[in-house]
């Protein structure tokens, strides 16, 4: 009969746990545990929690932490590639159909207006090439050189082949009174591509070559050509320095061997003052201010 009802109690102990049985029948497999040994320790091993290794589970753990991180680095790397490369494209097409780039002045064509009251000139062209619109005007002081000014005119591209684009550009900078000459050029990629469009270096030097000649007329008793004042502002010299333009002054005709040099004379770039250079001082010694 024991075995019976243990047979019977184990069947039911699953049920019994779950709180599944008739109140009967737990009654019953009370009553039998309190009397069977057997039985109650089967109860207590099916009432624990299984319990896996613990070493067991902190590797898979460990897996498992191993693995996001993986993929949340590789999530990682595939944004950044993303974003570097919508950057990329986004500069290149900013750059490319917005910005433009600078337009060789060998494809212009363009003509100048310079104003002397206002000291304005205008610059005034378009540009020979298909599928670019004109982006903008750049005008900056040139880095490397002095008293120069650089205008730079930038086409974007366009996809039309059909479609008319504007191509003329029209600019106007004022030349700084600083009583120097200036130069302006048009630039385009690179500064091998620049090209003189203007300046007034030749009118100032005629302008001094003009009130040098008089004074010298005038003053010093003698009437140099024109030809053989021989202007070398920009060749090295161990002359003080002077912001002006330069003379040598022969006596004898500059086609002759035996031209010897007479004086050294220099007129301000606005033809205002005149120096004379003194050999014994080794310095330019003021002779007239022309204004006064």
């Amino acid at each position: 009969m024991n075995k019976i009802n243990c047979s019977i109690v184990r069947d039911l102990l699953p049920l019994y746990i779950d709180n599944l049985t008739s109140d009967e029948s737990r009654k019953l497999i009370n009553e039998h545990l309190k009397n069977c040994n057997e039985c109650s320790e089967l109860l207590s091993n099916l009432s624990k929690p299984i319990i896996a290794d613990s070493s067991e589970i902190v590797k898979e753990i460990d897996y498992l932490k191993k693995v996001k991180h993986k993929k949340r680095i590789a999530i990682f790397i595939t944004a950044g590639i993303c974003l570097v490369i919508f950057l990329v494209v986004s500069f290149v097409g900013f750059r490319v159909l917005v910005v433009g780039s600078p337009i060789s002045p060998h494809t212009m064509e363009y003509r100048y207006d310079y104003n002397e009251q206002t000291r304005e000139l205008t610059i005034t062209g378009s540009f020979q090439l298909s599928q670019t619109e004109l982006s903008g005007i750049k005008v900056e002081e040139d880095k490397r050189l002095l008293n120069t000014i650089n205008i730079t005119v930038y086409g974007a591209e366009r996809y039309s082949s059909t479609k008319e684009y504007n191509k003329e550009f029209t600019k106007t900078i004022k030349i700084p009174d600083n009583g120097a000459a200036w130069s302006v050029h048009l630039l385009g990629e690179s500064p091998h591509e620049a090209v003189e469009v203007w300046t007034n270096y030749y009118d100032m030097e005629d302008s001094a070559k003009d009130t040098l000649t008089k004074y010298l007329t005038k003053n010093e008793g003698f009437l140099p050509n024109k030809d053989i004042l021989l202007m070398n502002p920009e060749a090295e010299t161990t002359l003080p320095v002077v912001d002006g333009f330069i003379w040598e002054v022969h006596k004898n005709d500059v086609n002759s061997e035996k031209s010897t040099l007479n004086s050294i004379w220099a007129v301000s770039t606005d033809s205002s003052k005149i120096f004379v250079y003194d050999k014994a001082s080794d310095s330019w010694v003021g002779k007239i201010n022309v204004n006064q």
